[in-house]
């Protein structure tokens, strides 16, 4: 099959739905893991600390199109040299529009935005081979989903029940490259923050 349309077939026709998502991550979380197991290099001692801030696409639990891409900021320390520990923050919005039937037999329609705050615990795995530029790692994060719901005010608002938060896990694999001693690049994949996270790492003692 042609790259385009392999990436049409992943992006374009799945892209509204859960199973082309999960076809989404799948595809470049095998195209990654060659990448990880060939390039990965780790630059880091135990007692050092990692500060990242990311933006990506896709952010699991929303509901609706969403508004604003998830941007995350984490802090992680390490460990040993293959094993950081660490938090993450994220935030995301989105819109939704919609024509319901509620329980009570009326229709309406119901328009407003959704916020999500997400704090979530993560652990990586830091692939070691003699270099200080690369660091392939892959990991997982456990957490909670902060959900609120704004809209205004119409005859069918007190009506609609939002989402509600929720709690999640997630796994997540990517590429750090040391452009600097102490700064890096990094592109990561996963399930339960954002499915492509891009960023920046700040690394210091």
């Amino acid at each position: 099959m042609p790259v385009f349309a392999i990436f049409e077939f992943l992006f374009v026709e799945n892209s509204m739905n859960f199973s082309g998502n999960l076809r989404l991550l799948v595809f470049i979380s095998l195209f990654l893991l060659p990448l990880t197991v060939i390039y990965s290099q780790n630059p880091y001692k135990p007692g050092e600390h990692l500060a990242n801030i990311g933006a990506g696409y896709g952010f699991y639990g929303t509901t609706g199109d969403v508004s604003t891409p998830p941007i995350s900021a984490g802090l992680q320390f390490v460990i040993t040299p293959e094993v950081s520990l660490g938090g993450l923050f994220a935030f995301t919005s989105s819109r939704y529009n919609s024509d319901i039937l509620f329980n009570s037999g009326e229709s309406g329609y119901v328009s407003g935005t959704y916020t999500y705050y997400m704090a979530g615990m993560r652990a990586e795995y830091h692939f070691i081979e003699d270099s200080v530029n690369y660091d392939g790692y892959c990991g997982a994060t456990i957490g909670y989903s902060f959900v609120s719901f704004s809209q205004p005010i119409n005859p069918y608002s007190s009506l609609y029940s939002p989402k509600e938060s929720y709690a999640f896990f997630g796994i997540h694999g990517g590429i750090r490259y040391y452009f600097k001693p102490n700064l890096a690049f990094f592109g990561e994949v996963g399930y339960g923050v954002g499915y492509i996270t891009l960023g920046i790492t700040y690394k210091w003692d």
